[in-house]
């Protein structure tokens, strides 16, 4: 929000570069992002261990950056981007933490 005070088009470009970033991370063969109080081993283990056979961790699909990103968007009326980062999300299927029960997951 400081930055969209400034610059409101840095604001959007940060956003924007932020859900590339956390789809990827959630994509393909990766497990996704560590939760909150992972340890910085699993920290490590899920951002690169994806691909390796000895990493044994459950995928991940609950994100609370997805969640930030989307009320960001639509704090600073970024309408279009909101639909943009709603959509990358949902192709490599995040979804906010604790809404597994609604998903039947």
């Amino acid at each position: 929000m400081a930055i969209a005070a400034e610059n409101l088009e840095v604001a959007r470009q940060l956003l924007s570069g932020s859900t590339v970033w956390l789809c990827d991370a959630y994509e393909r063969d990766q497990l996704g992002l560590a939760p909150l109080g992972a340890s910085p081993n699993e920290e490590v283990e899920r951002l690169l261990g994806g691909p390796l056979e000895w990493v044994d961790r459950e995928r991940r699909r609950d994100s609370s950056i997805a969640t930030v990103l989307l009320d960001l968007a639509a704090a600073l009326g970024y309408a279009d981007l909101y639909a943009n980062i709603y959509n990358d999300i949902q192709a490599v299927d995040i979804y906010p933490p604790g809404a597994a029960s609604c998903r039947g997951t």
